[in-house]
């Protein structure tokens, strides 16, 4: 049970680097890279939040 709960609260603060990541890609200010330090995520899924947020803008 005490698992099932960390891992659920891993899950939201992953979800809010997500979100996070993706605030900082709309204001277009930081590179990739910053984003990624920023929010603590690794590049690639940076990448992917950029291409899904072009696919929505598209």
């Amino acid at each position: 049970m005490c698992k099932l709960l960390e891992d659920r609260i891993n899950e939201g603060r992953v979800q809010e680097r997500i979100i996070i990541a993706a605030r900082l890609l709309q204001k277009n200010k930081c590179s990739i890279e910053e984003i990624a330090e920023l929010a603590k995520l690794p590049i690639d899924t940076v990448q992917q939040i950029e291409a899904e947020l072009k696919g929505i803008s598209a």
